[in-house]
């Protein structure tokens, strides 16, 4: 009985099927004497006995390989995909400054947003709201939105966006390197504004 329990808490199911199989076998052999019984009958009688045994060892370690699987997929399921990229998610100052731009009043303008940024994995959403211009604070009532979609891969994100102008849309992309702490984001950015294009540098608000 004590192999029994050793087997049963070293695999489970599985290994409380095979410790049963041992234990069976081992009494088996012990008793190999039966009256009655001559050679040949002796030797169907342990063939049998012996596939008896090892289908149900079989089955007991297929229930147990299962029964494992289907908790591994239940957490999964619980805790939702995971992903190795670095996150992204939750509350960014973004400054974009035009160092070209075929409307000359934009350039060097240096914009700034306040973005919000959801993932889940490898993917990125983000909205954000215009705040300044050359770091003067602008009214609410000409605080245009800026919507983003894109993905990391590993230090590397990329977005691309759409831009709510006042008087019309315009769309673009960023490229960016994340840092070391993750707190930050280095790159460039162009849009069909204007045929405008510059750097876009972020840091996260703690």
């Amino acid at each position: 009985m004590e192999s029994l329990k050793l087997f049963g808490q070293i695999a489970g199911i599985g290994g409380l099927t095979v410790g049963v199989l041992l234990v069976l076998y081992r009494d088996l052999l012990r008793k190999l004497e039966v009256p009655g019984l001559n050679p040949r009958q002796w030797y169907r009688v342990v063939v049998l006995f012996m596939l008896l045994v090892s289908s149900i060892a079989a089955f007991g370690i297929v229930a147990w390989t299962w029964s494992s699987t289907q908790v591994t997929n239940a957490k999964s399921s619980v805790n939702g995909p995971v992903s190795s990229e670095p996150t992204l998610a939750g509350e960014w100052n973004l400054l974009v400054t035009i160092e070209e731009s075929s409307y000359r009043p934009f350039q060097n303008l240096r914009v700034g947003y306040r973005l919000f940024v959801s993932q889940h994995g490898d993917e990125i959403t983000g909205e954000a709201e215009k705040t300044s211009e050359n770091t003067q604070s602008i009214p609410s009532s000409a605080r245009s939105a800026m919507h983003l979609r894109g993905s990391i891969s590993g230090k590397h994100v990329y977005a691309t966006f759409i831009l709510e102008g006042s008087l019309r849309k315009t769309t673009g992309q960023f490229e960016w390197s994340l840092s070391d702490d993750g707190n930050a984001l280095q790159g460039r950015f162009v849009s069909t504004g204007a045929e405008s294009r510059g750097s876009a540098f972020a840091t996260r608000i703690q």
